[in-house]
């Protein structure tokens, strides 16, 4: 294609308000150099262990997880209540964990394919879904005679049509946020095989966390038993203690799992900066994943473990919050109607609400921004708090915060994995009712083998579809660190997105100040 012809981009204009003045401190990122190796593309300038006392407080958890769920096994294994469990689970344990285990893998999988094939459909099918089921849902109200409830549920539906038409922009920015990962996951197959790889050996951790989360509860709940002076058949006692392993046992899964996800973020990073910055190179690194595998598992897994330790400890203040909230309703059904302070318990339970809702956000946020600091992390191993630095302030230099909060990769995988996980609950629910797979085992315990099945779906799904939005985090990574090769490699692409937001292609052009 000549330079005549190809496509330019929209003309900035630039406001006559200038935005004030901000102090950058970030640190210049160097241009990676061609090679075929990661180490030397990618170059550590002083090579060393970061954040190790975050490596030993991981392991530290794990240990002290570890001697917790084996008191609690000896504590219950002669249990006459586990001996019925385990003399009705060996014909019926393999529906549960071809449910639970293989159904969200291969759901994952399939949906893979569909997004390398149709990335614009696999985008709005996720999101026209919602009101396609609302308008099905209205025509059935309508015809078994419930014109009221159909015309409600008929206007949520015109309204998410109305919402969907509102963010077309974001729909056609995500598409092409897809059809660029694509093209990464087209020419390095090794995404597809981390994505599958980590899939497998989370769910294999998963299930094994929960069976034993679900032995100490059990073992906890059963002393609690013990020691309750029951007023009737139907209370149960909750000591402060059992709510304290309950809290440790949150912690310690949020922990795992936040660990095993990072990993594999920066592990597939990695492979989507080589592509970046040296897919039309005649040089370029050779096993990427493997490169930045190592790079994951060595040098900064103190930093991975430093900054997924935040997520579990926001959430676990969020689950202390929700227990005080609980503890107020508690009381505030259980008073007299003519007690006072009945305002107080108001006052109490709005507060709370609000500290749950800012625990919650602020969850989300800090999951959010972790995954661009591990994106910069994988491509210079910097330690934990040099990479959440830089990274956000290049993207405030570069201009494209917008696009972090306008892209919609996170909660479309987010919607399919729900749907997986709502998928493997379907078939277990199906052979539960149709087979006599299951007629051996306790009730109780089949609604907890359902439970956990639709948390392993959830999460296996969430894992294996988590490649595309590394993708996506490492490419705006990298077109911060350098949008000319952008430009000049994926020109149609860089046209595009500087359709999408013509703000942008002003600040991408502009270079690093001086004093960086």
């Amino acid at each position: 294609m000549s330079e005549s012809s190809r496509l330019l981009p929209p003309p900035y204009f630039q406001s006559e308000e200038e935005p004030p003045e901000y102090e950058y401190t970030f640190e210049k990122p160097k241009e990676p150099v061609e090679s075929d190796s990661f180490e030397e593309s990618f170059k550590i300038a002083s090579p060393k262990y970061h954040d190790k006392v975050f490596t030993l407080i991981f392991f530290a958890t794990l240990v002290l997880f570890g001697i917790m769920a084996s008191h609690s096994i000896k504590n219950i294994k002669n249990h006459e209540y586990i001996l019925q469990i385990q003399a009705a689970a060996n014909p019926s344990l393999w529906p549960l964990v071809v449910s639970a285990f293989v159904i969200p893998i291969v759901c994952s999988v399939v949906l893979l394919v569909l997004v390398w094939a149709y990335p614009l459909f696999f985008v709005l099918a996720g999101y026209f879904l919602l009101p396609l089921v609302m308008f099905g849902l209205a025509t059935s109200l309508f015809a078994t005679g419930k014109p009221g409830a159909a015309g409600i549920v008929l206007f949520v539906g015109f309204f998410q049509i109305w919402y969907l038409a509102s963010i077309r922009r974001n729909l056609s920015f995500t598409s092409l946020v897809f059809r660029i990962i694509i093209e990464t996951m087209a020419d390095y197959p090794s995404t597809l095989v981390v994505s599958c790889l980590s899939s497998i050996v989370s769910g294999i951790c998963s299930l094994g966390f929960f069976v034993l989360a679900a032995i100490i509860a059990y073992d906890r709940l059963k002393q609690d038993d013990a020691n309750c002076p029951h007023e009737d058949g139907n209370d149960v006692c909750v000591s402060n203690t059992t709510l304290a392993v309950e809290l440790f046992t949150l912690f310690t899964g949020c922990y795992i799992f936040e660990v095993l996800e990072n990993l594999t973020h920066v592990t597939i990073s990695g492979i989507y900066g080589s592509w970046y910055f040296f897919h039309r190179s005649a040089v370029k690194p050779r096993n990427p994943a493997w490169g930045s595998f190592k790079r994951a598992i060595t040098y900064s897994f103190g930093s991975i473990c430093f900054g997924s330790i935040i997520v579990p400890i926001t959430r676990t203040i969020r689950q202390i919050i929700t227990f005080g909230k609980e503890k107020v309703l508690n009381r505030q059904y259980g008073r007299d109607e003519e007690e006072e302070n009945g305002l107080l318990f108001c006052a109490l339970i709005c507060l709370f609400s609000i500290l749950e809702w800012l625990a919650d956000q602020a969850e989300f946020w800090i999951k959010w921004f972790n995954k661009f600091a591990f994106s910069y992390l994988a491509l210079y191993g910097k330690d934990y708090l040099s990479s959440s630095k830089d990274t956000y302030e290049l993207l405030r230099f570069r201009g494209l915060l917008v696009l972090v909060t306008d892209c919609l990769v996170e909660s479309t995988l987010t919607l399919y994995s729900i749907l997986i996980s709502l998928t493997s609950g379907g078939v277990f629910y199906l052979l539960y009712k149709t087979t006599s797979l299951f007629d051996r085992l306790p009730q109780e315990f089949v609604i907890l083998a359902f439970i956990v099945q639709l948390l392993l779906g959830l999460f296996i799904a969430k894992v294996t579809l988590n490649s595309f939005n590394s993708g996506f985090i490492t490419f705006l990574v990298a077109l911060c660190i350098n949008p000319e090769v952008f430009e000049q490699n994926y020109h149609d692409y860089y046209v595009k997105l500087t359709n999408y937001y013509p703000e942008i292609s002003h600040t991408l052009k502009t270079p690093f100040p001086d004093y960086v």
